[in-house]
């Protein structure tokens, strides 16, 4: 089974990686502009150091040596201040690469001046102003791997000057304390090369994927056409992180913090890569069936396109409310389901269609029923997820074997002890090595590149947590994996929840439904719906028509509304309205996010997307509850 994992940031369609070459004059520019940023910090922390080693070695070395030394400092330093206030972030290129030759010679010639004042100040018989030099010297290098670790040729302008004359200082001192310190600050002045290499590439990267990830939240957007509506609290997410990726970046003084803000971005460009190529999937194979069936009238295999589409559009809504309960932001519903009927039927439809013909399928499920408590779309979720990993684990084919059975686990498990339905997925794949199985639920981990999200196994850890169960799994590189998600086993006459989708559809007796809903087509598509189901219907796209209309229509029986609005009244605010009103009469809501809306007793939701049969079960048990 493959596992889930890369470094890299994902492309979506059309993407191509000359994209954040053509940034580069663009992150050296905010580069330089961190540098000038930090510039008047760095320039008085200069002149106060001066002022403190100045003070303190005042009656230990030449006075005439330290006003010099000391007046030479701090007209550099005002003069770099004075300098740094021309600097104009917005200028062209060839003038931002002169400034950042300004800020570097500037640099070394603070460099020159400490490592030159070090040197002469350096008092052979005390070790009391030696260790002062080192500590201010030492001090002053830390500071600049992050100061000026934007731009590295100034942050070595001034760490080689500065440190090196007196590690030779040290050095020639000849007694053990001196060769001592001279193998200290040695040691230091690496250690220090090293932070601000790692802080550069730090700072560099940040830039690079902020300017990166703009192009992948246009491309994301021209990508989804249609989908703009539905996507956009993704695309506000990711230009919310951009923004703040641009106002924190100057204010960053640690590598710790750089890295991690880099890290974060660089999620959000793998989720948002990943749901691009996912939905685009989705859309070419509905898109490819309309056409077949506009060019093709008469086509024989109707009903097969139709399934296609049908099954791609239902993938889609499956995969938008994995990503809602990987985010919190959808309830687990759960519902008594025998997990042996629902292998049974995945087997026949979604496995079998998910698998190519080298993979050799074989499905082991007990005859005696079975019953647990769980949200049944995350598991079917779940199963798949595994199914889809085993089969990429096996690109040359191979056996996959399922296989469902009740166990009881014993006080030692590490979770509650009892019995279990335990589904196991075997394949004979490729296998992980320990390393990459002890990553594997990681969010974002992924080992398939730009074709995987790193949520697949993830989203599985989190559904088998959120329904009292586990995961559990056992990888042999070269020799294949084994998946056990164990889920908590109730009684086996719990009775099960109804199956809309199977069964009869319940059929209408011409009651009329208003149809509340801002989207022209869904309104209209799913009046014609109801239509189809018996029902008579009638249309509001905003809150205030539908009580305008239940004001005028007293025929009305039901009422259907979606639950996010325009207008400033929700479908919630609706419902409320409508049993101040109108006492006793239904109402259904429907919605496909709902964040933040309270659930009102005795008013059913229903998800969008949702099947023909759900929608006929919704209105059926609206109007005829007791």
């Amino acid at each position: 089974m493959a596992s889930e994992s890369s470094t890299r940031l994902p492309a979506p369609i059309g993407f191509d990686s000359t994209v954040g070459e053509q940034h580069e004059p663009a992150v050296f520019r905010q580069a330089i502009q961190t540098l000038y940023c930090h510039g008047p910090k760095v320039f008085a922390a200069n002149v106060v150091n001066a002022v403190v080693v100045t003070a303190v070695l005042w009656s230990q070395v030449d006075r005439d040596i330290l006003l010099v030394w000391l007046a030479a400092t701090a007209t550099l330093g005002v003069a770099r201040a004075g300098l740094a206030r021309g600097f104009d972030p917005n200028g062209p290129p060839r003038r931002v690469r002169q400034w950042a030759r300004r800020f570097t010679i500037g640099a070394a010639l603070s460099g020159v001046l400490w490592g030159a004042g070090a040197f002469v100040m350096f008092t052979p018989g005390d070790p009391a102003p030696q260790v002062l030099l080192a500590f201010t010297i030492g001090g002053m290098s830390a500071g600049a791997s992050s100061s000026t670790a934007s731009h590295l040729p100034a942050f070595y302008a001034f760490l080689v000057p500065a440190i090196a004359p007196l590690i030779a200082r040290f050095a020639s001192g000849g007694d053990a304390f001196q060769w001592g310190m001279a193998t200290m600050l040695g040691l230091f002045a690496v250690l220090v090369t090293m932070i601000g290499r790692t802080n550069n590439r730090t700072m560099t990267e940040s830039h690079r994927l902020s300017f990166v990830n703009d192009v992948l939240v246009a491309r994301l957007c021209d990508a989804h056409g249609d989908l703009e509506a539905s996507n956009t609290a993704l695309e506000l997410r990711v230009k919310e992180r951009t923004q703040q990726l641009e106002r924190q970046t100057t204010a960053r003084h640690t590598a710790e913090r750089q890295l991690a803000r880099g890290q974060k971005l660089e999620a959000v460009g793998r989720l948002t890569g990943g749901v691009a190529h996912d939905f685009n999937n989705l859309l070419t194979v509905i898109v490819s069936a309309l056409d077949e069936l506009e060019h093709s009238p008469n086509l024989d295999r109707r009903g097969e396109v139709l399934d296609h589409a049908r099954q791609a559009a239902l993938r889609g809504g499956s995969l938008t409310r994995s990503l809602l309960a990987f985010s919190r932001r959808k309830p687990v519903v759960r519902e008594v389901v025998d997990p042996a009927d629902l292998l049974r039927r995945m087997t026949t439809s979604m496995i079998r269609r998910a698998l190519p013909a080298s993979v050799e399928l074989t499905v082991q499920v007990p005859d005696k029923p079975l019953r647990i408590e769980v949200d049944g779309t995350q598991l079917e979720t779940a199963l798949l997820n595994l199914v889809l990993n085993a089969r990429d684990a096996m690109p040359r084919g191979g056996p996959l074997h399922i296989e469902l059975h009740s166990i009881v686990l014993g006080e030692d498990a590490e979770i509650p002890a009892g019995r279990y339905v335990e589904f196991r997925v075997c394949d004979r794949g490729e296998g992980m090595a320990p390393a990459v199985v002890d990553r594997v639920f990681d969010p974002f981990f992924t080992t398939k590149g730009d074709g995987g999200t790193g949520l697949g196994l993830s989203m599985v850890y989190g559904f088998a947590e959120q329904s009292g169960g586990e995961v559990r799994i056992e990888s042999v590189q070269g020799s294949g994996t084994s998946v056990r998600l164990l889920l908590p086993q109730i009684a086996s006459d719990a009775p099960l929840a109804p199956s809309p989708e199977t069964g009869t559809i319940r059929r209408g007796r011409e009651e009329t439904v208003l149809e509340v809903e801002d989207d022209e087509s869904v309104r209209h598509l799913t009046a014609m719906s109801v239509r189809g189901l018996g029902y008579l219907a009638i249309e509001a796209s905003t809150a205030v028509e539908a009580l305008n209309k239940l004001g005028s229509h007293p025929e009305i029986a039901l009422v259907m509304s979606d639950i996010v609005m325009p207008g400033g009244m929700d479908g919630v605010s609706l419902a409320h309205e409508i049993h101040r009103l109108h006492p006793g009469l239904p109402v259904v809501l429907a919605s496909g996010y709902s964040e933040g809306t309270p659930d009102i007793s005795g008013v059913p939701r229903l998800a969008k997307p949702y099947r023909r049969a759900a929608l006929a079960e919704s209105l059926h048990r609206a109007l005829h509850a007791s």
